[in-house]
């Protein structure tokens, strides 16, 4: 049984099939997700077959008045459209009002699991955000409005939305593209593992009837032992999914607000980049890297004059962050890496307003950036390893173009520094008096 939205492409009906065979490429079993085609406002026709419109009539009914006031609300045209997360909430709570608690259906959503009960701080706010869109998506106004779809509490709210942030898994196009979230209490009995034996994929098959995709499959990656638990890479399909959704939605919100109300955008930007890092994204992955990169711009625009440690500070820790990622998927040599390391040897090469002082080895080396002369030395090897790329991107025979002249400037100053505070420290070992030895 799956329950699900696709962008364009509904689901209501499902089977599930098993393989005896657990050869690596084989498929340990199938969903078969059941589609109908509808039209979505001006996008294009997936079908012109009646039936299958008239089939997704029922369940497109209430999913369609809910979109109509939804948009009405939307402070924005590009906030008209509810998240795909929230749209397959809205689908599961009305079959689940449908259906009625004693069915199946319900018990199988009301059996998997919840982490209410376990809920990390950094998790709170997309719960939160979820529940509301929820709540005002399906027009609900008071706390009784909520015993029509059988939650008779806001706790019995929050146990569905941490049902399904747990349990969601991303419909996606045969090339791995995100296009909507899907629910299967089959596929969410497959413990996450890093070191999977399985993939969860909806690969396309020709083979397949077209009525009968998109397949939700299960596949295994090797071969599979008798009683040896079946593993999949479950974090891109859970809580991850989810807070890709709310990512897109806050850097869309972001971007329309840095140059009207930058304060508003940078504090979007601030809230959503820890959620998205506790639900496992790296720096590299969308939409992460984009709010990074916003996140930096908009920290740098915004530092005072008398400069603080603590904004610059937070100004280093977000170039690094998404130098970080860009440095992940673009090769050496490429010139966004080079310019993008050149910014984040500048902003660690800027004196330091409030050096930190009395900290023990150990304390140093946990900080980030660090004080005093070790970041003298890290701003240096930055820029070293900036020019270097720029010399490679821009061309080594004119120098890495103007901004790797301008580096060859900056190192030239900084190579000075270092050797003036070489010197000092020299200079303080030598006058410092040897301790006497006394022979006995």
């Amino acid at each position: 049984m799956v329950s699900g939205f696709r962008r364009y492409l509904t689901g209501s009906k499902a089977t599930c099939r098993g393989l005896i065979e657990s050869t690596s490429g084989f498929v340990l079993f199938e969903l078969l997700w059941t589609f109908s085609r509808k039209w979505i406002e001006e996008v294009y026709h997936l079908s012109h077959r009646l039936e299958c419109q008239n089939k997704d009539w029922p369940p497109h009914k209430r999913e369609c008045s809910a979109l109509q006031e939804w948009s009405k609300a939307a402070p924005s045209a590009d906030l008209a459209v509810p998240s795909d997360a929230v749209r397959c909430l809205g689908r599961l709570m009305w079959t689940r009002q449908k259906k009625g608690l004693d069915s199946n259906w319900t018990k199988e959503i009301d059996a998997l699991q919840s982490h209410r009960e376990s809920l990390q701080t950094s998790s709170f706010e997309l719960h939160t955000h979820l529940s509301h869109a929820l709540v005002r998506y399906l027009g609900v106004s008071s706390p009784e409005q909520l015993s029509n779809f059988e939650l008779n509490s806001p706790r019995d709210l929050v146990d569905i939305i941490s049902r399904f942030i747990t349990n969601t898994f991303s419909v996606t196009t045969p090339t791995l593209t995100p296009i909507g979230a899907s629910v299967s209490p089959v596929v969410a009995l497959i413990n996450h593992s890093c070191e999977p034996n399985a993939v969860v994929v909806f690969p396309r098959s020709s083979e397949s009837s077209s009525a009968q995709e998109p397949l939700m499959q299960v596949v295994a990656l090797r071969s599979i032992e008798p009683d040896e638990e079946c593993r999949a890479v479950l974090k891109n399909t859970d809580a991850v999914l989810d807070a890709v959704r709310v990512g897109q939605e806050a850097l869309g919100k972001a971007t329309a607000l840095q140059f009207k109300d930058p304060i508003k955008a940078r504090q979007l930007t601030s809230n959503l980049i820890p959620i998205l890092i506790s639900s496992g994204l790296t720096p590299s992955s969308h939409p992460l890297l984009a709010l990074s990169r916003l996140h930096q711009s908009l920290l740098i625009d915004s530092l005072p004059s008398p400069l603080t440690q603590e904004l610059l500070d937070d100004a280093i820790r977000a170039t690094t962050r998404s130098t970080t990622g860009l440095s992940a998927i673009l090769q050496p040599g490429h010139p966004v890496r080079g310019i993008a390391l050149a910014e984040l040897a500048k902003l660690l090469a800027v004196d330091e307003p409030s050096p930190r002082q009395g900290l023990t080895p150990a304390e140093a080396a946990l900080q980030y950036p660090p004080s005093g002369p070790p970041r003298l030395k890290l701003a240096l090897d930055t820029m070293l390893r900036a020019r270097n790329e720029l010399l490679v991107g821009f061309g080594a025979w004119n120098g890495g173009g103007q901004a790797g002249k301008e580096l060859r400037e900056g190192i030239v100053a900084l190579e000075k520094e270092v050797a003036v505070w070489k010197q000092g420290v020299k200079n303080v070992l030598q006058d410092t008096p040897k301790p006497v030895t006394r022979r006995s």
